[in-house]
C-alpha cells in the first residue's frame, strides 16, 4: 500500500510490474561498491519540524533553488511553494487541472531564471510555463512525456518517463534547445530489459544540475547506471558511470522481486539513488540511497551520500528517519527531508 508521501514516480512504475517474474542483470558498467559503509558514514540525528502550514498532500517534487532557499511542488493540490530555509515562504502559487494554466499530471517542478515554473505534465507530453502570479506563460510540448524538470547553468533539461504509449523511449534526458523552443534528446539510451515494465522502472531518472554546468542524470531504481553530462561548445559530451553504493545494498542490484504488493517487496528493490541534490559551495553531488539495512519506523535504513562531479564518493551520512525526499541548502549544511508519512526534518550534514 501506498504510504502517504512515497515517491509517486516509483508508485505508478511499481504498478505496471504486478504479477511479473524476476529481472536479472545489471545493466552497462559493473556497479561500484562502498565497503565499510557503516564505519565510515557519521550517523545523525534529524530533528522534526512542524510542516509549514500551508502544506498538505503529497510532496511531489523537492528541490533546492539556491544554498538557502527550495521548492516545493505539491501535486495533488496543484500548488508550488517556494520556500525560504526556515520554511516561510517567498510566493505560491495554485493551478488547475484545465484552462489557460492546466496541468494534468503534475510531476515536477523548476524555477527558471528566478521568474518563471516550469511544470511537467506526463499525459498531455508538455511542461506548463507560469509566472510567480500564477499566470500563464506558455507551453512547451515535448515528444516524450516528460517525467523530470531542472534547471542549471547549462540550461533546462527533461528526463523523460521511460515507458510512453506504444513502447519505451530511445532516450532518456533532453536538452531545451531555446532558438528553437523544443527539447532535443542526448545520447542516454536506456538500460535494456527483457520486460518492457522492468524497464520501466530500471529507467527512472533522478535529474541533477550541478554548479559548473555539469549535470548528473542518475537511474533511481534497480540498476546503478549514470550518466555524467558536461555542456562543450555548443553541445554536450554524455559519459556513462555508475554510481557508488554500500556493499550492502549492492546485492540487489538488477533484481525485481516477482510480488510487488507488500511493502516488504517494494523494500527489496535497489534504490542506488531516491533523490539528489547538489552543494553550491563546493560542486558536490549529494544522493539519497539505501543502506541495505533496515531502518527506522519499519522501513529501510537511508543514508546521504557526497560524491565528486565525477562520482567519486567523498563521505557519507546515516539518518534516523525513513527519508523520501530531501533538498540540500549548503549555507546551513542543511538537508530538509520529508519521510515516509509526510513529515518534514532538518539533518545537519557536519
Amino acid at each position: 500500500m501506498r504510504t502517504p508521501n512515497e515517491a509517486p514516480r516509483f508508485s505508478i512504475a511499481v504498478a505496471l510490474l504486478l504479477g511479473i517474474g524476476c529481472g536479472e542483470g545489471e545493466a552497462g558498467l559493473a556497479p561500484r561498491t562502498i565497503d565499510g559503509f557503516v564505519e565510515r558514514s557519521t550517523k545523525i540525528a534529524c530533528v522534526r519540524q512542524d510542516a509549514p502550514s500551508e502544506a498538505a498532500g503529497v510532496v511531489e517534487d523537492l528541490v533546492a533553488t539556491s544554498d538557502s532557499t527550495f521548492l516545493v511542488l505539491y501535486g495533488l493540490d496543484r500548488r508550488v511553494v517556494h520556500y525560504r530555509s526556515d520554511a516561510t515562504p517567498l510566493f505560491e502559487v495554485e493551478f488547475e487541472e484545465n484552462g489557460p494554466s492546466g496541468v494534468k499530471q503534475p510531476r515536477s517542478v523548476a524555477l527558471v531564471d528566478d521568474s518563471l515554473l516550469y511544470i511537467t505534465d506526463v499525459g498531455r507530453r508538455q511542461i506548463k510555463i507560469l509566472d510567480h502570479a500564477g499566470r500563464d506563460r506558455g507551453v512547451l510540448r515535448t515528444d516524450v512525456p516528460p517525467s523530470v524538470v531542472r534547471s542549471g547553468p547549462s540550461g533546462v533539461l527533461m528526463a523523460a518517463f521511460p515507458l510512453a504509449r506504444g513502447g519505451a523511449v530511445a532516450r532518456l534526458v533532453h536538452v531545451l534547445d531555446a532558438d528553437a523552443g523544443a527539447f532535443r534528446p542526448l545520447e542516454t539510451p536506456v538500460a535494456p530489459f527483457h520486460d518492457l515494465r522492468v524497464e520501466a522502472l530500471a529507467n527512472l531518472i533522478e535529474l541533477t544540475p550541478l554548479g559548473d554546468g555539469t549535470v548528473i542524470a542518475a537511474h533511481q531504481l534497480i540498476t546503478s547506471r549514470a550518466f555524467v553530462i558536461r555542456p562543450r561548445g555548443s553541445g554536450f559530451t554524455v559519459r556513462e558511470t555508475t554510481v557508488p553504493v554500500p556493499r550492502a545494498a549492492s546485492r540487489r542490484l538488477g533484481k525485481v522481486p516477482s510480488e510487488l504488493f507488500e511493502k516488504e517487496e517494494i523494500d527489496e528493490i535497489a534504490t542506488p539513488v531516491l533523490a539528489a541534490s547538489h552543494d553550491r559551495a563546493s560542486g558536490d553531488y549529494l544522493y539519497l540511497t539505501r543502506t541495505g539495512r533496515p531502518g527506522p519506523e519499519g522501513g529501510t535504513e537511508k543514508a546521504i551520500i557526497r560524491a565528486t562531479p565525477d562520482l567519486e564518493y567523498l563521505r557519507s551520512w546515516i539518518l534516523d528517519v525513513n527519508a523520501q525526499r530531501f533538498a540540500y541548502l549548503g549555507k546551513s549544511r542543511t538537508a530538509i527531508v520529508i519521510d515516509h508519512d509526510a513529515g518534514w526534518h532538518r539533518c545537519v550534514l557536519e
